[in-house]
C-alpha cells in the first residue's frame, strides 16, 4: 500500500483506491466509487490550538453539530458526523499537529445499511506529520 500526501503530512492508501492530486486537496476514491476521502492541508505561523479548530468549524458548531475528540496517527482534533442528505453520508475532521491543520472529509453513498468504518479508521490511523513529495504532472 503506497504512502501519499503533501509536504507536511502523509497517509497510507489501499492499493485499489484511486489517488487524485489537485491544487487544493488530495482525493482518494474507493474501487466501488461509492466512497471518497479528501484531505486539505494548511499551515499556521505558530502552533495550532483547540480554539483554531473551533474557529475553522464554527459553522458546524453554530448549527448545533456536536463534535467528538479525534486522534488519528500524529494528528488530533475534532470529528463531525452529519445526517445523511441527498443519498450521501458525510464525516469531517479538523486535525492538528504543530503548526499544521488537516481538513479531512469522507463521503459515501448511503444505502441505509450500517457502514463498516474499519478500513476508514485504518487509513486515518496512518496519518503522519511526515510529508511525501507531491507527484508532478
Amino acid at each position: 500500500m503506497p504512502r501519499v500526501g503533501g509536504s507536511s503530512w502523509s497517509l497510507v492508501v489501499p492499493d485499489d483506491w484511486t489517488v487524485q492530486y489537485d491544487e487544493e486537496c488530495l482525493t482518494l476514491v474507493a474501487p466501488s466509487e461509492a466512497e471518497a476521502l479528501q484531505v486539505s492541508a494548511y499551515r499556521k505561523d505558530g502552533p495550532v490550538v483547540d480554539d483554531d479548530l473551533r474557529g475553522l468549524s464554527a459553522d458546524h458548531l453554530a448549527a448545533g453539530v456536536v463534535p467528538v475528540g479525534a486522534s488519528h496517527g500524529d494528528f488530533e482534533g475534532l470529528a463531525f458526523t452529519f445526517p445523511s442528505e441527498d443519498g450521501l453520508a458525510r464525516q469531517e475532521w479538523y486535525l492538528r499537529h504543530g503548526a499544521h491543520v488537516l481538513f479531512v472529509s469522507f463521503t459515501r453513498e448511503d444505502e441505509g445499511d450500517a457502514h463498516d468504518g474499519r478500513l476508514l479508521q485504518r487509513i486515518l490511523g496512518t496519518l503522519s506529520a511526515t510529508g511525501v513529495p507531491t507527484p508532478t504532472r
